[in-house]
């Protein structure tokens, strides 16, 4: 079975809790991650050098990609004998692609009851999907200051797919696409997590004024993906 390199068992280990992530069940998650077929984001990640955002072709080429990857994942999920591995898994594989900001892939999953079930149930990190969609990790980076999270080099790629510009991120959509299927809006919990992740030591203490004053505001604020946006297109 191939391992493409981009599975997000790979990208949300790097990105939330490391290597304990495998111990809490993303090897249950293989079967729904290998379909995804990244030899085309490989392609993209031997021209990629850390830029902040991808080239035009370069996210042209990434979305038709996941495009693609989203229809391979639909079949592979509608064969029947992976129902089991819906109702087992499909809760965990949702959070982590709504996390990772890759609707394409939250699209497909939504679709079927069995992960709708179980979008309030507590995830793999004990926090909502809802919550964790509202920190918009993988544009908020520079604002929570947790450069850790953001050293493999795929996980960078990703993060330069959605890039900069807060008016292009998939995150809004996405939170919204989780309300319409069942998830209940936690904000309170939004922004316990963005004060764990991004105001506890030593990342707060490291920050430059202007960046220290914007992480403030975003823990003051009703809706955390909204401040965190908004501080984006300051």
């Amino acid at each position: 079975m191939r391992r493409p390199s981009l599975t997000l068992a790979v990208l949300l280990a790097c990105l939330l809790t490391g290597p304990a992530l495998a111990a809490n069940g993303v090897e249950g998650l293989e079967p729904i991650f290998n379909v995804m077929n990244d030899k085309k984001i490989n392609e993209i990640a031997r021209d990629y050098h850390g830029e902040k955002n991808l080239s035009a072709p370069q996210r042209d080429l990434m979305r038709s990609t996941l495009h693609q990857s989203a229809l391979d994942l639909r079949q592979h999920l509608d064969k029947p004998e992976n129902k089991d591995l819906l109702a087992r898994e499909g809760g965990t594989a949702v959070y982590m692609m709504a996390a990772a900001g890759l609707e394409e892939i939250v699209d497909v999953l939504l679709a079927y009851p069995e992960v709708r079930a179980r979008l309030n149930e507590p995830t793999i990190h004990r926090t909502s999907i809802w919550a964790m969609t509202s920190l918009a990790l993988m544009q908020s980076g520079d604002l929570c200051g947790r450069k850790d999270f953001f050293k493999d080099k795929n996980t960078q790629l990703l993060a330069a797919y959605h890039g900069t510009d807060p008016a292009a991120s998939p995150f809004p959509g996405i939170r919204q696409k989780l309300e319409a299927a069942g998830a209940t809006p936690k904000p309170a919990e939004s922004r316990d997590l963005w004060a764990k992740i991004c105001l506890s030591d030593p990342y707060s203490d490291t920050a430059d004024e202007k960046i220290a004053a914007a992480r403030r505001r975003i823990a003051d604020a009703p809706d955390t993906l909204t401040a965190i946006l908004a501080e984006m297109a300051r």
